[in-house]
């Protein structure tokens, strides 16, 4: 049931890739940063016994956010056809606010550095209705091709800097 729920949430998630794909849609920042919110709804499958989301349902949609990012932002395909894919390496997550069931909330990604081997992504959670946010962190991902990490000044160009912009 997970698996297949899982799947799910995958195949949207490449409709909506393909939708902007196709439709060379603008998002919603200015200049060269990228990355529109995903939205997303707290179902009761998603809350523990503390009726409340789950922590491993936070960081299963922050894994979902950084592969809609890079596949908005291009890399993906540059990875892809290098033979390259990206492993998160560190989480750092605070936790501010519980999501109860039923809530509709937001997930905001950003790549704010790209430093080493390590790339930054920042992702909030936040409610749209009036920015409160659920909670916040800092992924640290290395990139693999072969088995080794390799460092970002081989694919800085593709990552266009948004962190600048």
């Amino acid at each position: 049931m997970v698996i297949l729920r899982f799947g799910f949430v995958l195949f949207l998630g490449f409709l909506r890739w393909l939708k902007a794909k196709v439709r060379r849609e603008t998002f919603p920042y200015s200049g060269r940063k990228i990355g529109a919110p995903l939205t997303y709804l707290c179902t009761p499958f998603d809350c523990d016994i503390n009726i409340h989301m789950n922590n491993s349902i936070y960081l299963r949609l922050m894994d979902l956010g950084r592969w809609h990012y890079t596949f908005q932002a291009g890399i993906m395909e540059y990875f892809l056809s290098n033979k390259m894919r990206p492993v998160a390496g560190r989480v750092d997550i605070t936790f501010r606010k519980a999501i109860p069931p039923l809530v509709r909330f937001r997930l905001d990604t950003r790549l704010i550095a790209a430093k080493g081997k390590r790339v930054v992504f920042e992702q909030v959670f936040y409610r749209p209705r009036d920015n409160a946010v659920y909670a916040k962190a800092q992924v640290e991902v290395a990139i693999l091709q072969e088995r080794q990490t390799i460092e970002t000044q081989q694919f800085q160009s593709w990552l266009q800097e948004p962190w600048k912009g």
